[in-house]
């Protein structure tokens, strides 16, 4: 038995058309779809690597600018120990006293007042170990210049740091607190001191 088609043949050209197209929009639909899905799967991929680098980025750039202010800081601090070193080889060498009075007011605490500066030169005897040539000891003359420092302070806690404070500047033999105690000024309340340094003269055979 023969099969016929009752159809126009123009109806069955278009129907056939309109299937072969549809099947391309669904066909472009998923294609383009899978393409969007790949460039999603990318991005998600790479965007926290991304993230992690800047956040390296950013923490290599905290690490430089860190060691940048801590090398300025070094740097001022050896600009000071070099000062330091310049101020005791002059009083030691070639005494001026005034460098030396403008190194107390340096180290001095902001609410220490001076009242009282003198300096004595003074004949120290010294006496020497025996050695492999002398087996006695022997005792020789040394010079020394004697600093007597008083005035008053705010507190009592700031005496110690200003004597602690003239100890590590090496310009004196010997730092040595001789009084520290509460006093009345103009009814207040003050730390009243005194404070004796040695200071070995250079011509005296002792740096």
């Amino acid at each position: 038995m023969n099969d016929f088609n009752l159809l126009p043949a123009k109806h069955v050209r278009t129907q056939a058309i309109k299937r072969r197209l549809w099947i391309w929009v669904v066909g472009a639909g998923l294609y383009t779809a899978s393409i969007a899905m790949g460039a999603i799967a990318t991005y998600a991929g790479t965007s926290p690597s991304r993230a992690a680098n800047q956040r390296e980025r950013a923490e290599i750039e905290a690490t430089i600018d860190s060691g940048k202010k801590d090398i300025a800081q070094l740097n001022k601090q050896l600009a000071e120990a070099r000062h330091r070193l310049k101020t005791t080889a002059e009083v030691s060498k070639h005494p001026d006293w005034s460098i030396l009075l403008k190194v107390l007011a340096d180290l001095r605490d902001p609410t220490m007042v001076l009242d009282g500066v003198e300096l004595r030169k003074v004949a120290a005897e010294v006496s020497a170990k025996p050695t492999a040539n002398k087996r006695k000891s022997t005792t020789t003359a040394e010079t020394r210049f004697v600093l007597k420092l008083s005035g008053f302070a705010q507190s009592l806690e700031s005496v110690p740091s200003f004597v602690l404070r003239l100890e590590a500047i090496k310009l004196f033999s010997s730092v040595k607190l001789v009084e520290s105690r509460a006093a009345d000024l103009n009814t207040k309340q003050v730390a009243l001191f005194r404070v004796e340094c040695s200071l070995i003269d250079a011509e005296g055979g002792a740096p």
